[in-house]
């Protein structure tokens, strides 16, 4: 009877053994799934170009009305922008402070807002010691994220976005329409933090102005606008859409 008893033991051991390790092996199987499908959220396309994974968040944080935020350090070789979004009614701004002193002065709107633009200005040397300060009375959110994609001569959007990477010959010519009713910025940034100011109206725009830079520079677009707005560096192509949220 003891050693019936025992390989009865030994028989529900084993079976337990088994049921434990099938039980291993599902955990295993979803664990792997739910990592590939995280990998799938932080990699928002831009719109731009489909086959480059872009916008990968380095950082976030959230709150409700005024705040300053130690930030996270952002790694060189990258660009980075930067996505916010305001609940409130009234002023939402939003600066950054470098350690080398410099200020980055962001969102300053009235109201809810969402909306994304070039962080650091454009700079791909990443940043260290460097803090954000916001000023709202409703609820936030900033997202940082690595501008990694490329963009045609060719965009259009709805309010603040900024472009892929583009590659612009000298002397380009820059035709643009806006039909908000607020601000319409778009500037060039290059590489190297340097800026080129080309629009900066109120309401509905339609107007062409040229880019003179440097030869085959490569620059970001930033567009700060409330409408819907199309620019074309140069001869048209099909458009690409920035969209909303990027």
């Amino acid at each position: 009877m003891i050693v019936k008893r025992k390989q009865a033991q030994r028989k529900d051991g084993g079976q337990m053994k088994r049921f434990l390790s099938i039980i291993l092996a599902a955990i295993m199987v979803f664990s792997m799934s739910m990592t590939s499908f995280a990998a799938e959220l932080v990699s928002v396309n831009d719109g731009s170009d489909p086959n480059i994974p872009t916008s990968v968040p380095v950082a976030q944080f959230s709150g409700h009305g005024s705040r300053v935020i130690q930030g996270t350090d952002l790694p060189a070789g990258f660009a980075f922008k930067i996505t916010s979004t305001h609940n409130g009614k009234s002023n939402f701004q939003t600066k950054a402070y470098f350690a080398d002193g410099k200020i980055d002065y962001l969102c300053n709107e009235i109201g809810q807002y969402a909306g994304t633009l070039l962080f650091g200005d454009g700079k791909t040397t990443g940043f260290s010691g460097y803090q954000i300060e916001v000023k709202a009375d409703g609820d936030w959110t900033l997202t940082i994220s690595t501008v990694t994609n490329t963009s045609g001569p060719t965009m259009q959007g709805h309010g603040d976005k900024i472009s892929g990477l583009l590659t612009v010959p000298k002397n380009s010519v820059v035709t643009a329409t806006h039909d908000g009713k607020s601000n319409f910025q778009v500037r060039a940034n290059y590489l190297d933090g340097k800026k080129d100011y080309l629009i900066n109206e109120i309401g509905a725009y339609n107007g062409q102005v040229m880019l003179q830079g440097k030869s085959k520079s490569q620059m970001y677009i930033e567009v700060e606008a409330d409408g819907n707005w199309t620019i074309t560096i140069g001869e048209p192509a099909d458009p690409c859409v920035i969209p909303d949220i990027n």
